[in-house]
């Protein structure tokens, strides 16, 4: 089995890392009562550095390697791989970093969260690390693998197997219900675009409606109409319902502003 991340995923990444020593270290424990070898490896697309080390049953340890990266590599991947079937393995952390040696409390270069949600008034491009959602839905490149693991398919897969993004455009947001029964409706709540996620779920949809109600409508029977011999005059049947003249607009609405929404992929 191998697990594999690309780590190159964030703007002017080659200004940052193509030429430079990259150190990446992770600490993996093996826990029952199986042993096997674990290879960590670090590749740039041209050249690999790895390490394998063995592991006892119930053993912890942790694996340092570093790689000088090549001018011309096109994306960076960090790896863990091991050939024993059915292993069990957990991996406990995964860092890497600019420099001889990998440092776990170093900052990130980009800061924020994969998938974070953000929102914007004043401009409709959004900065380079996050992705407009107020387009058509459009498929993930694969160059946006940790986002693409974040969303896994939950609006939907296009043609290439990686995920949609949401279209948010024109919708309002609303806290998720959560079994408050705040939406009463919230058990009926559909998919946004083509994902499968419905009721109750975070990211589902619900549309416009009006809540439930009625409108009274009051007659002043109290006038005569005069007997003679004139015509009949047309006067209000009580037996027959009556509906109101048509008002408002194209949409339920409260005031509003249009903003950009986003959503963080590195």
């Amino acid at each position: 089995m191998t697990f594999s991340q690309a780590i190159n995923e964030f703007p002017r990444w080659g200004d940052l890392l193509l030429g430079k020593k990259v150190s990446a270290s992770t600490v993996i424990q093996i826990p029952g009562t199986s042993s096997c070898e674990v290879t960590f490896s670090l590749s740039d697309g041209m050249d690999v550095s790895s390490k394998t080390v063995s592991f006892d049953a119930g053993e912890t340890k942790q694996i340092d390697i570093s790689l000088d990266v090549n001018e011309q590599a096109k994306n960076l991947t960090v790896s863990i791989e091991s050939s024993t079937s059915d292993i069990v393995l957990y991996v406990k952390k995964v860092y890497a970093n600019v420099g001889s040696i990998a440092l776990e409390s170093l900052p990130c270069i980009i800061e924020g969260t994969i998938g974070e949600r953000k929102q914007y008034m004043s401009t409709d491009v959004p900065p380079a690390e996050e992705l407009s959602l107020c387009e058509a839905s459009a498929e993930l490149s694969n160059s946006y693998t940790r986002l693409n693991s974040f969303l896994n398919g939950k609006f939907g897969v296009g043609t290439n197997g990686n995920s949609l993004l949401p279209d948010m455009r024109g919708y309002f947001s609303r806290a998720w219900d959560n079994g408050a029964k705040i939406d009463p409706d919230a058990a009926n709540r559909t998919a946004l675009g083509e994902g499968t996620v419905k009721g109750d779920n975070v990211g589902t949809v619900e549309e416009d409606e009006f809540k439930e109600h009625t409108h009274q409508l009051l007659f002043d029977t109290s006038g005569q109409i005069p007997a003679g011999t004139a015509a009949s005059l047309a006067s209000i049947n009580k037996a027959v319902t009556s509906d109101t003249e048509k008002t408002g607009g194209a949409e339920t609405r409260g005031k509003n502003i249009s903003e950009l929404y986003t959503m963080k992929w590195s």
